[in-house]
């Protein structure tokens, strides 16, 4: 999912991942260390954030993407399997 939402996000301008990962709350340094991966930029965010937050969920994402305008994106989570895993919305 993570490679999903990477190609819809970083194929756009730059603005997708920076505003993901302002709303995530990243720091402005992390923002532009990013600028180096720009092709690759919401995998490293999604899992840095995941990894820094546990308890981070497919919601809380969703949330983020439509905030941002990228309902597209958000519609890639909804596609997203519930299983005994995953059933309590945790990014894996």
């Amino acid at each position: 999912m993570i490679d999903k939402l990477g190609s819809c996000l970083n194929s756009q301008r730059e603005e997708n991942w920076k505003r993901l990962a302002g709303l995530i709350g990243f720091s402005i340094d992390f923002i532009q260390h990013l600028k180096e991966f720009a092709k690759e930029a919401t995998e490293r965010i999604l899992i840095q954030w995941a990894e820094s937050e546990p308890d981070a969920t497919a919601f809380e994402l969703y949330t983020m993407l439509i905030e941002l305008g990228r309902e597209d994106a958000g519609r890639l989570l909804l596609t997203l399997p519930v299983t005994n895993q995953s059933s309590t919305g945790e990014i894996a």
